[in-house]
């Protein structure tokens, strides 16, 4: 029987308020939901420009809102003539793109027509290098997605990982679909944990590059790195920034040894310590509004999650079903959570909706840790080892349409960025 207060409980803490999807008169298909219907979309593609080609049809499919269709359309054929056979196909919108040099880089034009009414309700245009073209679809595919959907596309965002390619853990950085991997530490160390700051601007991790794991601050487009110190603590890891961006919660040990959820005003440096129950309390993680820190903690004798409120009062389990719990996320918009149980000597993938569903296992082949949310909420990062080595895959929210998105050395510890500026 399921402890209807407590839900309501759960539910007036975690739910944010979800924001309206873009206001504008021609808003085709409002994703809120997987399974819902598709858009039958097609676009002209360029025969010279296969990378473009493949990555704009990748971000179309990864965000769940197109049925892609083949328009026969050929390349610089005018699609006035072909209205009528891309009707019969069941096609609702059309993207016509045409190339054009200049100098060294390439002008790429797009117009998007509504098949049914034959006229342009969209056009954008991009310039850019020949190396810039993966972006330029990045780009397109958002701007396309927003414009039909009204909800931002997830094309240029990025996921932070760790990596031991090099031979030492490393913080990387790659495209969201899996492209354009870079290093951002070179450390020659073990840094492990990325964390997001909620503007997208600043990665926290956990390094051992100073002896004890501490915690640093890498602006990561300007490549300046950061110590940071909280008092009278011989360790820090699993930073986890509060959605203002004020505080960042994290685990911490002291004299004692015992590791308890800490936080540190990122403004002063002063850090105090949240929780002082018997056991380790680690994997903090904010609720999107930052009235809750969701962590795991064994002070029941075996991991569990745990929720508190950001000052570290009130603490409650809230997970009741398995043995062993951890690395707790909340999705966007606070109603479910998303962690891995063990099973066996394996680790799982879980969801939770805590407005009173049942628990439902998204993974089943290998071990599989480490789950963030997109920040749209609809698709799921985590690591798994189903090939072998660990690598980072995405799912959505149903366990299905598994993408494998890095193959080279042992990736773990996927965060994915908020929406980039």
């Amino acid at each position: 029987m399921k402890n209807w207060a407590f839900i309501l409980s759960l539910s007036s803490v975690l739910l944010a308020a979800v924001p309206s999807a873009a206001q504008q008169d021609d808003l085709y298909l409002e994703l809120r939901t997987p399974g819902i219907a598709k858009l039958n979309f097609s676009f002209l593609t360029l025969p010279d420009q296969p990378l473009w080609n493949q990555t704009l049809r990748e971000d179309l499919l990864a965000s769940e809102a197109f049925t892609l269709i083949e328009s026969g359309v050929p390349s610089g054929g005018d699609p006035m003539k072909y209205f009528e056979a891309l009707k019969g196909a069941g096609v609702d919108f059309y993207l016509s793109t045409s190339v054009e040099p200049s100098g060294t880089a390439l002008v790429l034009r797009h117009n998007l027509y509504e098949v049914k009414s034959k006229k342009v309700i969209l056009s954008k245009s991009y310039r850019g290098g020949f190396e810039a073209v993966p972006s330029m679809a990045h780009t397109l595919a958002d701007e396309l997605v927003l414009y039909l959907t009204g909800q931002k596309g997830l094309s240029l965002t990025k996921i932070a990982f760790v990596s031991d390619r090099t031979g030492h853990k490393e913080v990387w950085v790659m495209d969201a679909d899996g492209g354009a991997h870079q290093p951002l530490t070179v450390h020659k160390s073990i840094s492990f944990s990325p964390a997001w700051a909620p503007d997208g601007k600043t990665l926290y991790y956990a390094s051992y590059l100073y002896g004890q794991p501490s915690l640093l601050a890498l602006e990561w487009l300007e490549g300046r790195v950061r110590r940071l110190v909280p008092p009278k603590l011989k360790t820090a890891t699993a930073p986890a920034p509060s959605p203002d961006g004020a505080w960042l919660a994290f685990a911490g040990a002291g004299a004692d040894g015992n590791t308890d959820i800490h936080r540190l005003d990122l403004a002063t440096g002063e850090a105090e310590r949240l929780t002082f129950a018997r056991g380790i309390d680690t994997d903090p993680a904010y609720a999107p509004m930052g009235n809750a820190i969701v962590f795991t903690s064994d002070r029941d004798g075996a991991p569990h999650i745990f929720l508190m409120d950001p000052r570290g009062l009130d603490a409650r389990r809230i997970t009741m079903e398995g043995g062993y719990n951890a690395e707790p996320r909340l999705s966007p918009d606070g109603r479910l959570l998303v962690y891995c149980a063990k099973e066996g000597n394996k680790f799982q993938v879980y969801l939770q909706d805590l407005l009173g569903g049942d628990r439902v296992r998204l993974t089943n082949s290998g071990s599989n840790e480490s789950p963030f949310f997109s920040p749209n909420g609809r698709r799921i990062l985590f690591a798994s080892d189903r090939s072998g080595r660990f690598q980072l895959y995405t799912m959505d929210l149903n366990g299905g349409q598994v993408k494998q998105l890095t193959r080279e050395g042992t990736n773990t510890q996927g965060a994915w960025s908020p929406y980039l500026k």
